[in-house]
């Protein structure tokens, strides 16, 4: 697993998580959106990552 594709991986799903909270807390929409895409990122740069070996 490369490291660039393992920090894209990391950063990715963070910012998913933080842009979920946010959207708990504040009931808007557009971070559920942005969220979602953030982790689906995440996932597939891990998965990338690992087939990669």
């Amino acid at each position: 697993m490369t490291s660039q594709v393992q920090y894209i991986a990391c950063f990715s799903t963070q910012v998913g998580v933080c842009m979920g909270v946010i959207a708990i807390m504040t009931g808007n929409p557009i971070f559920y959106c942005a969220g979602f895409t953030s982790l689906i990122i995440g996932v597939t740069a891990t998965f990338i990552g690992l087939s990669k070996k």
